[in-house]
């Protein structure tokens, strides 16, 4: 595999990178800000989640590197609007959907080219952010 930015798998991890920038914010936004009932189970999750997502961050990243390219600052998500208090949930479902997108495009592409290191790293991110959005979901 050549370190072409172009090439389809280093794009993926591009846009799984950004998926994962967006959806850590989004959790640290939500840990720092949620009220209510469930505020101490709530909390403690959010905090596992980003912990995991920050690490997370970095293995794209490095995986990118190792492909031959740079990392660029257009994988890198601004901060989105404010997390409100009753829809800290539907905010982060959303978010969470979005990277399970990010990641089954990405796995596709990788399976296709036949990058078989790439696919099972995109395969562990994509069960992290199904099982964060049935746990997510559940608490409604």
């Amino acid at each position: 595999m050549t370190g072409n930015p172009q090439s389809p798998v280093i794009a993926a991890l591009g846009r799984a990178l950004l998926a994962t920038d967006a959806t850590l914010r989004r959790t640290q936004l939500a840990h720092w800000n949620v009220t209510g009932p469930q505020f101490f189970g709530l909390h403690a999750a959010l905090e596992s989640q980003y912990h995991n997502l920050f690490g997370a961050l970095d293995d794209l990243a490095e995986r990118i590197r190792a492909l031959g390219a740079q990392v660029s600052s257009d994988y890198v998500s601004a901060p989105g609007k404010p997390v409100g208090d009753g829809d800290v949930i539907d905010e982060l479902v959303q978010t969470h959907d979005e990277a399970v997108e990010a990641f089954k495009a990405a796995s596709a592409i990788a399976a296709e080219t036949g990058d078989e290191v790439t696919a099972g790293m995109i395969l562990d991110r994509l069960e992290f952010h199904q099982k964060t959005l049935w746990m997510l979901k559940a608490t409604r």
